[in-house]
């Protein structure tokens, strides 16, 4: 596939000139992945967005007590995870394990420095998201704590 094709159907460079998914492209790096392999692991330190863009992952969330880890979500071609170790030297929140053998797309946080510096469009989108993702999970919680309509 096109990786310029492939980034389009990307949610979080939607609407990016052809110019700016350019320097995106640029800036990625393709990692391959066999089944079963770790991505990335709970509680390490991140600097990596990670990029779908063949195959599937599992993310799991391990738990205090010491009991199998429990997933919490599976990724697909064209979703993303990582996205705000670019930005902070938090731990990871979660492990990722791959469900098939899976190719993604990485980019590190010294790499999204110079691309958003050259490219301001690409920070404004990445705004946008954690916008958009914060705004859903608040919503989750009122509604889970009954004080807004689902």
């Amino acid at each position: 596939m096109n990786p310029l094709m492939f980034l389009r159907t990307v949610p979080l460079f939607e609407g990016l000139s052809l110019d700016d998914l350019l320097s995106v492209d640029e800036a990625l790096k393709r990692e391959e992945y066999l089944a079963n392999e770790i991505v990335v692991r709970q509680g390490e330190p991140g600097v990596t967005l990670f990029i779908v863009a063949r195959g599937s992952a599992s993310v799991l969330l391990e738990s205090r007590d010491g009991s199998a880890p429990r997933e919490v979500a599976q990724l697909r071609e064209g979703e993303y995870f990582g996205e705000m170790s670019l930005f902070d030297d938090v731990p990871r929140s979660a492990t990722v394990v791959t469900l098939t053998d899976a190719v993604f797309l990485s980019l590190d946080r010294d790499r999204f420095s110079i691309l958003v510096m050259q490219r301001p469009v690409v920070l404004m989108r990445i705004c946008r998201m954690f916008g958009s993702r914060l705004r859903e999970t608040n919503r989750r919680l009122l509604a889970a704590q009954g004080i807004l309509t689902p």
